[in-house]
């Protein structure tokens, strides 16, 4: 399940390269707002995808696994948002922000049903569950990935 869990973050790293690549390349016929939007919405989903595979490899309880996961919303935020201005930047830290601490949260409700108020009897479905999720997560990241470059094909 790790080595699952792990590769599919390796490949969700790479999404994200792969976006700051193409956005980075075509910085200079975007637009403000295009760039600002687009900026957005990489630093939002990217992280929350992240820190939630993150979380279900690295699920101990512990705090500093959540500041680890705030940490990569932060530098995501960062990179993404150096594409549509300085002044963007803090837009893009606080939607990586929130898109990690959001990611965290989904990834320990998948964890640990309990949280949630349901009893242990659905354990069986922790594993199916992961995949599930993990799987929805990364065709997330590929069909922004796919947006933002089938829009910049456009220009």
């Amino acid at each position: 399940m790790k080595v699952y869990l792990i590769s599919i973050f390796i490949v969700n790293v790479v999404v994200v390269i792969q976006t700051y690549r193409v956005l980075r390349r075509k910085r200079k016929w975007l637009g403000e707002h295009y760039a600002m939007t687009s900026s957005i919405v990489s630093s939002g989903i990217f992280s929350l995808t992240l820190s939630m595979l993150l979380r279900f490899f690295l699920f101990d309880g512990r705090t500093s696994d959540t500041i680890i996961c705030v940490l990569i919303g932060v530098v995501i935020g960062i990179v993404f948002g150096t594409i549509a201005s300085f002044q963007a930047v803090l837009g893009n830290i606080f939607n990586g922000i929130m898109g990690s601490l959001t990611g965290t949260m989904v990834g320990v409700m998948i964890s640990s049903p309990s949280l949630c108020g349901l009893s242990n009897d659905l354990f069986f479905l922790l594993i199916p569950n992961i995949i599930k999720l993990s799987l929805f997560g990364t065709c997330v990241m590929f069909f922004t990935l796919w947006t933002i470059v089938h829009s910049l094909s456009e220009r």
